[in-house]
């Protein structure tokens, strides 16, 4: 399998489009918005979006779309959750579902995604990173890594996608939630990680992705863990002095 660049997409109040990308560095534009993208610091895409119009804009999402070469399906997708009640685990693209699509629940889709609209009906979607393993036997090319270096500034989303042509395509969206850039201004968005590596497993992979990200946000790694329990989760509002002291008898 191959990642290869293929457009640029925007989703923004009145602006609404993409732009062909094939090779990095680039410089796209869509209506009023510019997009620039530099892999000087390859295995990660940086990028930014520029408002170079009159008027400032809204802007819901910026996503970089790839097309995945020569995938072997069925192609299963690591889908990492956006929060601690949000299911991990590995989905395969084309039989199982996004949540989203179960139930036309807006609160609940805000508290699961970051973008709490229903995926498409043939989209499997992750938060922050993915991994892809496609069907070949060869393993050529993957497990395929894509995940961003940050959180901080907005979210981060892989969407796995159909292709107008019925290919696959992989979507890195940075997910801006209608963000309002003023006439000139200029947002640096969180760099894209690509791990292509041969002969590296997805735990692997994974773990170089999770310390790239603790080291680009200056994580506290050195600090003795906390142990601790939390009732909320088991008993939720219905905590009793007498299950504290049942617990705290087990725990002793």
């Amino acid at each position: 399998m191959e990642l290869i660049p293929v457009r640029i997409d925007v989703a923004a109040d009145g602006v609404a489009g993409s732009a062909p990308v094939s090779s990095f560095p680039a410089v796209t534009v869509v209506g009023p918005l510019e997009v620039r993208l530099d892999a000087a610091a390859w295995p990660s895409v940086r990028w930014s979006v520029a408002n170079r119009g009159d008027r400032s804009v809204r802007v819901r999402s910026v996503s970089l779309v790839f097309a995945l070469a020569d995938v072997q399906e069925p192609l299963r997708v690591f889908r990492n959750g956006y929060q601690s009640w949000s299911p991990t685990g590995v989905a395969t693209f084309g039989v199982d579902v996004d949540p989203s699509t179960k139930a036309n629940f807006e609160f609940l889709q805000a508290v699961h995604h970051a973008d709490q609209r229903q995926a498409r009906a043939d989209e499997l979607r992750s938060e922050a990173v993915t991994v892809l393993r496609d069907a070949d036997v060869r393993d050529d090319g993957q497990p395929i890594l894509l995940g961003f270096e940050a959180g901080t500034d907005h979210d981060g989303t892989l969407r796995v996608r159909r292709g107008e042509g019925g290919g696959v395509e992989v979507w890195a969206e940075a997910f801006l939630g209608d963000a309002v850039l003023a006439a000139g201004e200029e947002r640096a968005l969180h760099g894209i990680v690509i791990d292509e590596r041969d002969g590296l497993d997805a735990g692997v992979k994974l773990d170089g992705w999770a310390s790239e990200v603790g080291r680009l946000g200056a994580a506290r790694v050195h600090a003795p863990y906390q142990v601790g329990w939390c009732s909320w989760y088991h008993y939720f509002h219905d905590v009793t002095e007498a299950h504290l002291r049942q617990n705290l008898a087990l725990a002793g």
